[in-house]
This record gives C-alpha cells, sequence and structure tokens, in this order.
C-alpha cells in the first residue's frame, strides 16, 4: 500500500505540487499552441483535443491526490511534447511572427527558437512564452542573445524592451532585435523576410516602417505612416520598423505601441511586461490637496486689505491669449480674494496649467498638468508683498517668494522677485472691445526678463501685454473672445 507522503497534495493553496501541475498545463498548452501556429488547417480535431487536454487536466490535478508514479511521467512526456515542436522553429520563422507586434511573437516554440541551449530564464503563462527581462529601470531592459543566432545569416545581438509614459501625451512601448547588418544586407535579405505580409515603406532613407491605427471596434488598419512626435491620447497606433545605422552597420527590427497605449492593450500584445511598468493613472486632487501656507495668505491679505482697488470684481472670466504660438484658452474663477485659473495650451493633448493666484500676477499655487502621476505642485511657502496704495505714475509694486516644488519626490525650489512701476493709463478698450474703464500700465522685471502688465481696473486683474527675455526674444499678446459674469 502506498503511504500519504508518497502521494502530492495537488489541491494545498501554494504546495510544491500545485505548481507542479501548473507547470504540466502549461507545457501541454505550449505545445498545442506551437503545433496550431505552425501547422494551421491540419489535425483540427488533434489540436482541438491537445488543446483542450490540459484544461482537464488541470481540474483533475488540482482535486485530485496524484502519486509520483503518475506526475513525473506526465511532466517528462509534457517536455519531450514543448521540445519536440519547438525544435521545428527557425529564427526566420521568429521574426516573421515578431513582425506582426502582437502576442503572437510569444510562444515557447519561438523562445525556444531564441534560446539554444537554455542558457536564458523563460517564463511560461497560459500557453504564453517570454525571455525573462529581470529587473526593468524606468521601463527599459535589455537580452544579450547567444553568440551562435542568425536571421537569414546575420548575426542577432540582443533583444531590447523600451517604455515611456508621458501621461496625457501619450506613451510609448517598444520592443526590438538588434542585428548585426548594414543597409545592404538588410535591404536584400532582412526586408524580403516581412514583405510577403504586407509591404514595408519607406520613411527615409534607412527606415522602412508598416503603420497600423486601432479602429473603435477595436480592429487594427494599415494607415499611415504614424505620426511623429507627441501623440497624445486621440488614438493608437502600432507600427513595425526596420532601420539601419550606418555609422554602426547595426540594424534594428522594432515594434511600437504608441498614443493612447493602455494597460488592457499591453496585457493583451505585451504579455512579458509586469503590470509594474503599466502606465500609471494620476492620483485624483493632488493640486486641490496641496495647501498654501497659512501665513503666505495672511501675508497677502494684509496687504490688499490697505486698498479696495486691488481687490477681483468678477465671478468668472474666459478669454483666448495668442501669443508667440498656438492660442491659449484662459478660465478664470475668483475665491475670495485670490483667482483660480487654468490655462489650455493644447486641448488635443490635454496640456494645462492650474493656478490660484493674486490678481493674475503673484502664484502662490501652480501645477503644470499633462496626465502624469509625477505632477509637481509649485507652492510659495514663503511671500512678502508690497502694494502701492494708488496707482499714480511712478508706484512701485513688489513681492518676493520662495516656490517650493511638491512632487512625488521632492523638487526643488525657486526664488522670485518681481518689481512693477506704473507707467501710465490706457483704455482698457483697445486691449479687448468689451472691456471698460481705465488699464493701468505697470513695466516689470523679473530676473533677467522684462514684461509689461495691464492691471484692468474694471475686473482687478493683471493681463500681460509683453514679455521679452535674451531666451525666448520678445512676445506681444493678443486677447480675444472674452466673457465676463460678474
Amino acid at each position: 500500500m502506498l503511504m500519504y507522503h508518497q502521494y502530492i497534495p495537488l489541491f494545498r493553496p501554494f504546495s510544491p505540487g500545485l505548481a507542479l501541475a501548473r507547470e504540466i498545463v502549461n507545457r501541454f498548452l505550449g505545445c498545442g499552441n506551437s503545433i496550431a501556429s505552425h501547422f494551421p488547417g491540419h489535425f483540427e480535431m488533434g489540436l482541438a483535443n491537445l488543446r483542450t487536454f490540459p484544461l482537464i487536466m488541470e481540474t483533475r490535478l488540482m482535486t485530485r491526490l496524484f502519486p509520483h508514479r503518475v506526475l513525473i511521467p506526465m511532466l517528462v512526456l509534457s517536455t519531450c511534447c514543448h521540445s519536440a515542436f519547438a525544435r521545428t522553429v527557425s529564427v526566420e520563422q521568429v521574426l516573421r511572427d515578431f513582425s506582426r507586434c502582437d502576442d503572437s511573437f510569444f510562444t515557447p516554440a519561438n523562445m525556444a527558437a531564441l534560446n539554444p541551449g537554455a542558457t536564458l530564464a523563460v517564463r511560461t503563462v497560459k500557453g504564453r512564452a517570454w525571455l525573462d527581462w529581470g529587473e526593468m529601470r524606468n521601463k527599459e531592459a535589455e537580452i544579450t542573445l547567444p553568440k551562435r543566432l542568425e536571421v537569414a545569416g546575420l548575426p542577432l545581438r540582443s533583444l531590447i524592451s523600451r517604455g515611456k509614459d508621458i501621461g496625457n501625451l501619450g506613451a510609448y512601448y517598444s520592443w526590438e532585435f538588434v542585428l548585426e547588418a548594414d543597409r545592404q544586407a538588410a535591404e536584400s535579405k532582412l526586408l524580403p523576410l516581412f514583405e510577403a505580409a504586407a509591404p514595408l515603406s519607406r520613411l527615409k532613407q534607412d527606415v522602412y516602417a508598416r503603420s497600423e491605427s486601432l479602429g473603435q471596434d477595436g480592429q487594427w488598419r494599415q494607415d499611415g505612416p504614424a505620426p511623429t512626435g507627441l501623440m497624445g491620447k486621440q488614438q493608437t497606433w502600432r507600427e513595425f520598423q526596420v532601420s539601419v545605422d550606418q555609422m554602426l552597420d547595426l540594424t534594428t527590427i522594432k515594434c511600437s505601441l504608441m498614443g493612447n497605449v493602455t494597460p488592457a492593450l499591453l496585457m493583451q500584445h505585451r504579455p512579458d511586461i509586469p503590470a509594474t511598468q503599466y502606465p500609471v493613472a494620476v492620483p485624483p486632487l493632488r493640486f486641490e490637496r496641496s495647501a498654501v501656507p497659512v501665513s503666505s495668505l495672511q501675508t497677502l491679505d494684509a496687504a490688499v486689505a490697505r486698498n479696495s482697488v486691488w481687490r477681483p470684481k468678477f465671478s468668472r472670466l474666459r478669454y483666448v491669449v495668442t501669443g508667440g504660438g498656438a492660442p491659449q484658452i484662459v478660465t478664470m474663477t475668483r475665491e475670495g480674494q485670490l483667482i483660480d485659473s487654468t490655462t489650455l495650451y493644447d486641448e488635443s493633448l490635454g496640456l494645462s496649467e492650474r493656478r490660484l493666484s493674486w490678481a493674475n500676477l503673484i502664484p502662490l499655487k501652480s501645477m503644470f498638468d499633462y496626465g502624469m502621476p509625477d505632477n509637481a505642485v509649485s507652492i510659495a511657502e514663503t511671500l512678502s508683498v508690497e502694494l502701492p496704495r494708488d496707482l499714480s505714475p511712478g508706484s512701485v509694486l513688489t513681492y518676493r517668494s520662495r516656490l517650493q516644488e511638491q512632487a512625488v519626490q521632492k523638487g526643488g525650489e525657486e526664488d522670485v522677485r518681481r518689481q512693477c512701476k506704473s507707467s501710465g493709463v490706457l483704455a482698457a478698450h483697445r486691449i479687448h472691445p468689451s472691456l471698460n474703464g481705465e488699464a493701468v500700465l505697470m513695466n516689470c522685471e523679473t530676473g533677467d526678463a522684462q514684461e509689461q502688465q495691464a492691471y484692468i481696473m474694471e475686473l482687478g486683474i493683471f493681463l500681460p501685454l509683453m514679455h521679452r527675455s535674451q531666451k525666448t526674444g520678445q512676445t506681444e499678446y493678443r486677447y480675444s473672445d472674452l466673457n465676463v459674469e460678474k
């Protein structure tokens, strides 16, 4: 009679037997996938049984006790099945699978072809397999491939994964092979491998690509070429690319996911990437939860209390300002003596800046928002303000503040000193036809920058008219679509 210790209790959570059972299941499942991918249209009934068998076996392994004499032969059989079919895959076929830029590349057979001698770590989960990246740093990792690996007679050097999440500006994830191949070798030996499935477009002298965009129905459609630069989150692109570095005689074969790359898309196309490397949502209400020091608020209240001219006189304001770039949409809301404003720089990319300020001149809190989890909120930790009692020519307004970035990691500090001197009066309607009364012109200096600001008496805020510095040159601002709610 067999003793209890001769059995592996597979139903116990996290038991060695459970891990062994799952390994057997994964190997059989990988074997079925390998056969299916390389003999499409044949052995339909056998493949169906082979794919179904691991699921039946998993249920039985999880609910029964099996003796070692049963499990060990099953493990050997699953290994033989996997190894036998893995050897049928050429490296050229691996690269053809790779050129689809989806999870069809991540099969046990393909990984075995890239890993002769089993010198590299391989992970297998639910029939999908990949070379283990080890520790990823900043979404990047590289695996040096065995020296004897070649594709079309060209040595394969490495496999690289890269990723960049820029929040509202979009995300970029690529996985790429690096080969020893100059332009002539790439054009004569590599391109023919990939162009049978779909032609590649020549983007420039040494770059060939095939681009697809993701439709609302979830289907990829050939399109292109994919846009360059920041894409935002309006669309998702997938691109296969072959590029040659003539200086190093190296060729990169690359797949990329770009734009609105979601965790769900990565789970489907990149099973090799751990969830820790997925795009991260922005923590909500970071701006609201970052408090301005009471001392800074008290300093400002005391300065404003001396003259009612410095108080805002509207509830909501919206306008478009143009100068030196694309039009910017500004929305202001009165919050007591302060102004809560949002400047939208690029609607398609979601680029904006949120500010809490006095009179649109002295920032107390600001955050440049591009959808990243580490958006920094800059806060006036210290503040001193000197406001003139009237706005006669020559009167001076001065403030000093120390701005401290409150980010996921402690940010930098910046000392700001701005001095503004009244220089005259302008009819406010010359700035925008809907404005009434006078605008007091003030010439301001901050470091090496000079500005001309207009204090709109009717509204109780400053609007910039001109900015000049050595770095940026001179910019003049024009206002349109101005709407005021009193």
